[in-house]
């Protein structure tokens, strides 16, 4: 089977509902013209299929899972903004989902509704859903696709198994996760004083050039809406877009601390590619300078959400990136004085 994040999703959830364990709404955090798109149709082919393999894998050639492909599936609704407002209104929601999941589906098995950019519905919108979220019909499956998440009410995220489909690049193109991956690999324990304030800039230009080709793409997608809404969807995609890079700063921790622990083996890693490296950084540390470095990068996440001077934050995260393990810092006992 294909081992692509959405076809590793897809079995998961089927494996959840070959479990009785499948939740009926679930926020997938990722591009509604990428990949959230494609986890949500793989969900839908799940729970439709007329002819899954013994192992519960969707054939992609029968009817059920043509029509999901060309979102015409009898017992299946794709919402999503409309052209001139760029929002879900709450009567999309009360003409098209609502009526949609109170009913008998057509087939007699599932009825699913998919919400692409769900971020733009209405306060309205969302409290005529919110309802649905609470205690959803039998048989019934909600998809929210959204790369915004911080956009959505409380209410609804707080209802939905959240499935994170960009990996932990997540918003990163391959050349700006490969950017940070390189800088992390040169920087090792005992880096000097010049080499780590380097490293924290070069960090912090990384997120900002990722933050201003964000820029660029959004408003170039939403040209129609009002510049509130625009705004705000630049500003959502930019801090998910920085959580991404600090995400990918934390597995590196992670990886020195298995290496550290001698679990690191390639399925375990998250940068199995930089295998050598790690074993090289993680020789000159004990697993507590390697939690430490952990603990620096959760800090550091706080304090950028708290919005303080990223320059500082991250001047202060790498210093501790940087140090030397505490035990081989300390000299030698060399035994009483005589």
């Amino acid at each position: 089977m294909n081992s692509t994040p959405t076809a590793e999703w897809a079995a998961a959830f089927r494996a959840g509902l070959a479990a009785g364990r499948a939740g009926h709404s679930y926020l997938i955090v990722g591009a509604a013209r990428g990949e959230g798109e494609e986890v949500a149709a793989a969900l839908l082919r799940a729970v439709f299929c007329a002819r899954p393999d013994p192992d519960g894998v969707p054939c992609e050639a029968c009817r059920a899972c043509r029509a999901v492909a060309a979102r015409t599936h009898e017992d299946a609704v794709w919402i999503e903004p409309q052209s001139r407002s760029r929002q879900i209104r709450i009567e999309e929601v009360r003409e098209r989902v609502l009526p949609l999941v109170q009913q008998t589906a057509f087939g007699g098995g599932w009825k699913a509704a998919v919400l692409l950019q769900a971020e733009r519905l209405t306060m309205q919108a969302a409290n005529a859903l919110l309802k649905t979220l609470e205690e959803p019909p039998p048989r019934t499956l909600l998809l929210l696709v959204s790369d915004a998440p911080d956009r959505l009410p409380p209410t609804i995220v707080s209802r939905c198994r959240r499935l994170r489909v960009g990996g932990e690049a997540g918003l990163l193109l391959p050349e700006e996760r490969a950017r940070a991956v390189e800088l992390m690999a040169g920087l090792g324990p005992g880096a000097g004083a010049l080499e780590r304030m380097a490293a924290a800039q070069a960090f912090q230009e990384t997120i900002e050039s990722v933050r201003a080709r964000i820029d660029k793409e959004t408003r170039a997608e939403s040209e129609d809406a009002e510049k509130a809404e625009r705004e705000a969807r630049v500003h959502s995609r930019g801090l998910e877009a920085r959580r991404d890079l600090l995400r990918l700063l934390a597995l590196w921790q992670r990886d020195l601390l298995l290496c550290t622990l001698g679990g690191a083996t390639p399925g375990a890693l998250a940068f199995p590619e930089q295998a050598e490296t790690l074993a090289r950084q993680a020789a000159a540390l004990k697993p507590a300078d390697a939690l430490r470095r952990i603990e620096a990068v959760e800090e550091a996440y706080r304090r950028l959400e708290r919005n303080l001077a990223a320059a500082g934050v991250l001047d202060e995260c790498f210093r501790v990136l940087a140090a030397r393990s505490a035990a081989a810092a300390r000299p030698e006992s060399r035994g009483p004085a005589r």
